[in-house]
């Protein structure tokens, strides 16, 4: 966050959708008494990061990442930022307790490819709802309903129109 006028903007935000910012906060809050630690893919300008560090109770260590491909450039960033794809981002935090998936490209097979790498127990996911993107994002939720249990599904921010939600889930235990 480099100025007060950012921070206000942020603080402005967060009065705005208290709701959704503070569910998602608490859901990380009460992921570990003693604070977690947090992979997030697809993390673009770090609003989300921003966000939710400035609205925690408790410690988080987080990393924010994003593979930055082609036009996935920003004039003005929250948080900071590492430039590394899903692969790298898990490989250099393998003890990652909670696993941030932000809306993830339909042509592309990293969300599945994340989801099979992350060691950890509890992801939460924002995309849209629906028949059309299940089927074009078949190999993710293949992933998720052989592996996952999803434990909330709540509304979010939506963006460019789109009815985008917040999903939670949680590993499913070895039988």
């Amino acid at each position: 966050m480099d100025t007060l006028c950012d921070q206000m903007m942020l603080k402005g935000f967060l009065m705005k959708i208290p709701d959704w910012i503070t569910k998602y906060t608490n859901t990380l809050n009460e992921l570990h008494q003693t604070g977690c630690k947090v992979v997030e893919l697809g993390a673009g300008s770090g609003f989300l990061a921003a966000c939710i560090m400035a609205n925690s109770n408790k410690p988080i260590n987080y990393l924010a990442t994003d593979a930055m491909k082609g036009d996935d450039t920003f004039t003005k960033t929250y948080f900071k930022v590492q430039k590394l794809n899903h692969i790298e981002a898990l490989t250099k935090n393998p003890d990652a307790d909670v696993l941030i998936i932000n809306w993830p490209t339909y042509k592309d097979k990293w969300a599945s490819e994340a989801l099979r790498k992350f060691k950890g127990d509890i992801v939460i996911y924002i995309l849209e709802r629906g028949w059309e993107v299940v089927m074009r994002m078949m190999f993710f939720f293949e992933e998720l309903s052989e592996n996952w249990d999803e434990q909330k599904c709540e509304p979010c921010i939506q963006w460019q129109g789109l009815q985008d939600s917040l999903f939670l889930y949680k590993r499913k235990m070895s039988e």
